[in-house]
């Protein structure tokens, strides 16, 4: 089978590495509630672009459907904005461990994919293994994000895949990601945190929060 495969491609150590003994990250409620929404029973892979010390990673491994595996896609290395400031890049040297050790407890369920975002799914595509839900959440700045998504929306836009993402705050996100949306004409946006891609007309899997809203896009 291609997870077999994958797993194979990507060990987990025989013994269980020494991190930082802590678990940072940015994972908004809002964020929760449509990834919950976005699972569904029968789900068999979520795959998460960017998943730094494990957090979201961790909430997905307790959460997701009984019997689907999650991939995590990253290189371990941080970005830019990690490596401009020192609270945070003091935190790269250790963060591939960190991340391995936060999520030890569940690494029968998880692939930690060590590469870039673009060649891991060229990769899971190559493999012919599809997503079930993508969650976003790798670099900020607007070509990065355009190149995540539009990389998923060119591999995985025809399939049921649920695509979704994190820090629509920003404006390099908005921009990246309204970018490569275009087509799809619609974006659901979560409590002002998180984004999905939608490829009909909003209809009712998405709960009802305060600030969501359906957006045109146009084009």
């Amino acid at each position: 089978m291609s997870l077999d495969e994958l797993r194979r491609r990507y060990p987990w150590p025989e013994e269980q590495p020494k991190g930082r003994g802590e678990c940072s990250g940015w994972f908004a409620g809002a964020n929760r509630t449509a990834l919950q929404a976005a699972m569904q029973p029968g789900h068999k892979v979520i795959v998460e672009l960017g998943s730094w010390e494990g957090l979201s990673a961790r909430w997905f491994c307790e959460n997701m459907p009984r019997g689907a595996t999650l991939i995590c896609i990253d290189h371990w290395e941080g970005s830019s904005e990690h490596h401009r400031r020192p609270d945070w890049a003091e935190r790269l040297e250790l963060l591939p461990l960190t991340f391995l050790d936060n999520l030890w407890e569940h690494r029968a369920r998880v692939i930690p994919m060590r590469t870039t975002t673009l060649a891991g799914m060229d990769e899971l595509a190559s493999l012919k293994i599809v997503p079930d839900v993508l969650y976003v959440d790798a670099g900020h700045e607007e070509e990065f994000v355009l190149a995540d998504v539009g990389k998923a929306l060119e591999l995985w836009g025809s399939e049921d895949t649920a695509i979704l993402g994190d820090d629509w705050p920003h404006t390099s996100v908005r921009r990246g990601v309204v970018r490569a949306a275009t087509r799809c004409k619609l974006l659901s946006v979560y409590g002002a945190s998180c984004w999905e891609i939608l490829k009909g007309e909003p209809g009712n899997r998405n709960p009802p929060l305060a600030k969501d809203n359906a957006r045109g896009l146009g084009g």
